[in-house]
């Protein structure tokens, strides 16, 4: 290198200067001192070799607009005369050992600039900690020897070694003309060109939010979004924001440093879910929050529908995604979607997914296949049959209304839709003035309907009756099987008056079959025959008759699971219908166990204790119709 290339500091070549050294030059200067080392160099040395070509002193300091550049310069061009006019030859064949505009560094010279980074790792972290930066520029953390490693490295990969290739290009010119950093305009350009993105898929809104980085961090994530290919982004404007307000959230969380040693986009290799889209057809349609593989090629018909289709893929080792479950659960059956849901945060999944199969046969085969299957060493999935959740608990309403009246108010809402039953728990015993509880259950067609209502209610948009509503989920009950279903013998009966004794119903239901027993609890009772076909006739004879004026209501009984209290039912709720519609508790297993109605949450101030109350009878009522396993089989 040539003596005319290498600035001299106070009789030091500029490279061997540390970086505090850097940082005090430059703010003699006036000039910015953000940056790692080799930006404090590189900034440096332009300034200074941009004014020793000038001239003499007097000519320089003419030149210069900032005075303590002026003076800066005087000071330091009789060192730099003198410097010169005693080098000889060997050091004048001596390597620099940072050469920002060398395009094929030897290895020497790249083992050299490691070193001399290295060695400023310690002074660099210990005036990152003190330095003053804004939320905008998102601080960087102390860095580890490691951090700053790959941090650089990542910078000399995007670094401008020769002309910039888009320097006479429209779109660079934009983007620069943004603020923009010119090196992250010029990746960003290479993104653009890569991926097949537009302006108007990466807009202004971008481009602003873009700038707010720091230059490190927005060449790593124009280089995360260009490495992934943006394989299976549909909505490209919203992914990019998406993308990068929540990088911002982590750097706040995390820092700088250890935010760019995770990937910005999870996923699997690109072209392993590109070898499984080629093969099936399906798409792919990828957001921050969910990855969702859908759109069988040859399916006519619509959506599933009702319950049992769905499964709850739970404990799923953060790094499988859709190259792994695909090919493990395709063979049961044809699937309609699967989706696996994103932590934007920690850059992997969340380790649970939700996947539909168009026949519900295939969704119970796989549940009770790959429930506690090992799919990597050590981690087993928790698999099981998923329902949607379309019933909501509504509390405080006149007792005095009956079914039909409860139905009709709710239909004729306009701001509640999808309205399909109701069901009350009514007083036999409270005559016309106490036709239900206070509460009651509302049926929607579908989750989304259901949450829709829920929001619109808690929010006081829905008033029926001029009352202020309490709404919370219902809990779905574990439904049992087709087989076990086939062995019930005991019958729930309700709507009993207190008049009404185990004697009178034995009497009652004898006539249809030998009877075991018959246990009656307030205002409801269970009927246990010898025989399931006696169960049977006698729902078929006395279902909806009157008993002591009141009509009855009779079905087979429906088992609850032994370990119901035990132990608690897996997975997350399901996010399906949910994304902008507010609410929660979408699934079956979000809270509690088993028989245990999800209720409503006491509420603060006035209405607390008449809320639990009602929250109390509520629960008291819907477990009625579930009997444990042990009592009703017993011999």
């Amino acid at each position: 290198m040539s003596t005319e290339s290498e600035p001299i500091i106070d009789g030091k070549p500029l490279s061997e200067l540390k970086v505090v050294d850097l940082r005090n030059e430059l703010e003699k200067l006036g000039l910015p001192k953000a940056g790692n080392k080799k930006e404090l160099y590189d900034r440096l040395k332009e300034h200074l070799l941009k004014e020793q070509t000038s001239g003499t002193t007097e000519s320089t300091q003419q030149e210069v607009v900032n005075p303590m550049v002026a003076q800066y310069l005087a000071t330091q061009q009789a060192a730099l005369a003198a410097t010169q006019r005693s080098e000889t030859s060997e050091e004048t064949k001596q390597e620099e050992p940072i050469e920002a505009n060398t395009t094929e560094p030897s290895q020497q010279t790249e083992e050299i600039t490691s070193e001399i980074f290295d060695q400023s790792n310690e002074t660099e972290s210990a005036i990152d900690q003190t330095a003053k930066m804004t939320d905008v520029e998102m601080q960087e953390s102390v860095k580890t020897n490691g951090d700053a490693e790959k941090s650089e490295t990542n910078v000399e990969k995007m670094d401008d070694s020769g002309p910039n290739p888009y320097e006479n290009d429209e779109t660079y010119k934009m983007l620069v003309s943004k603020k923009l950093n010119a090196r992250v305009s010029q990746a960003l350009v290479d993104l653009m060109k890569a991926c097949n993105v537009t302006t108007e898929d990466f807009d202004e809104r971008a481009v602003e939010m873009l700038a707010g980085f720091s230059q490190d961090q927005g060449l790593y994530i124009v280089k995360e979004l260009k490495d992934s290919g943006l394989y299976g982004v549909q909505n490209k404007p919203q992914y990019f924001m998406s993308v990068m307000r929540n990088f911002k959230d982590r750097v706040r969380q995390l820092g700088s440093a250890p935010s760019m040693n995770i990937p910005l986009v999870p996923g699997p290799e690109v072209e392993d879910i590109k070898s499984i889209i080629d093969r099936t057809g399906y798409q792919l349609e990828v957001t921050v929050g969910q990855r969702k593989y859908h759109c069988p090629p040859d399916h006519t018909g619509g959506e599933p529908a009702g319950s049992g289709h769905e499964i709850y893929i739970g404990q799923i080792p953060r790094d499988v995604y859709e190259d792994k479950l695909i090919p493990l659960f395709e063979p049961l059956g044809k699937i309609w979607d699967l989706r696996i849901m994103m932590d934007p945060i920690n850059g992997k999944s969340r380790g649970y997914a939700f996947l539909i199969y168009i026949d519900k046969e295939h969704a119970a085969e796989a549940a009770k296949k790959f429930n506690d299957y090992e799919i990597q060493p050590g981690k087993h999935l928790k698999v099981n049959v998923s329902v949607a959740n379309t019933r909501l608990f509504i509390g405080n309403i006149p007792k005095s209304k009956s079914k039909e009246e409860i139905l009709e108010e709710l239909k004729k809402n306009a701001v509640l839709e999808g309205v399909v039953d109701v069901i009350i728990y009514s007083s036999p015993d409270g005559g016309e003035s106490r036709k239900n509880r206070g509460f009651c259950f509302v049926d929607f067609v579908d989750h989304k309907s259901a949450s829709d209502a829920k929001r619109r209610i808690s929010m006081g948009k829905v008033r029926p009756w001029n009352n202020d509503l309490v709404v919370d989920w219902a809990e779905q009950q574990e439904e049992p099987d087709e087989e076990t279903m086939n062995q019930v013998k005991v019958l729930y009966v309700k709507n009993l008056k207190e008049a009404v004794t185990e004697e009178k119903l034995k009497e009652i239901f004898a006539p249809h079959g030998e009877i075991d027993r018959v246990k009656k609890v307030k205002d409801y009772a269970f009927v246990h025959y010898k025989e399931r076909d006696s169960a049977i006739k006698a729902i078929d004879a006395l279902n909806n008759t009157e008993v002591e004026g009141i009509a009855i209501e009779i079905a087979l009984a429906k088992p609850q699971a032994e370990n119901k209290q035990k132990k608690k039912f897996g997975g997350p709720s399901s996010m399906r219908g949910m994304f902008g519609a507010g609410g929660g508790g979408g699934k079956r297993g979000l809270r509690g166990s088993f028989g245990e109605p999800f209720g409503v949450p006491p509420r603060g101030g006035r209405g607390r204790h008449r809320n639990a109350v009602i929250l109390k009878k509520a629960n008291r009522g819907q477990q009625q119709s579930h009997y444990s396993l042990r009592k009703l089989f017993i011999a």
